[in-house]
């Protein structure tokens, strides 16, 4: 996002659009936001191969549950703070979506098909995971090993 998009110019003043991230003095962090994050830096794989989804942890944060809420229903929680734990106090702060009845892939992966069921709704470190890219990093350091 571009000061020339923000209010009055200035990088770090809130949009006016709803969902942007804003810290406790109401200033907006583009690098910081989600939403501008997610708007710059989506990408689109070709490969869909399904080995990321079935080789890596993936985590997820409060809001990719709200946008997608078969999350909360079907992740394990991420606790935010071991802190608060010990003191009995326990806040969710993200979500885990490896699965062991999906033998450790993401919970949305349909083996089978070696399709994300949710695709549409996927969260943000998916949209910004390029596994194309890794996939291309991967045999270069395969090719170096030789």
């Amino acid at each position: 996002m571009t000061a020339e998009n923000l209010p009055d110019g200035d990088p770090f003043a809130p949009p006016d659009e709803p969902g942007h991230d804003v810290d406790e003095e109401g200033t907006h962090i583009a690098d910081e936001c989600e939403l501008c994050v997610e708007r710059e830096h989506t990408v689109a794989c070709n490969c869909r191969c399904g080995k990321c989804c079935e080789s890596l942890l993936i985590e997820v944060s409060l809001r990719d549950a709200e946008r997608e809420p078969r999350i909360k229903e079907r992740c394990g929680p991420i606790w935010d703070s071991d802190i608060q734990i010990f003191e009995g106090r326990k806040e969710v702060g993200g979500y885990l979506l490896n699965s062991r009845e999906n033998g450790g892939a993401c919970a949305f992966f349909d083996r089978t098909t070696r399709l994300c069921t949710i695709h549409e709704t996927r969260p943000l470190v998916c949209r910004l995971f390029n596994c194309d890219q890794e996939q291309d990093r991967f045999r270069n350091s395969q090719n170096d090993a030789e």
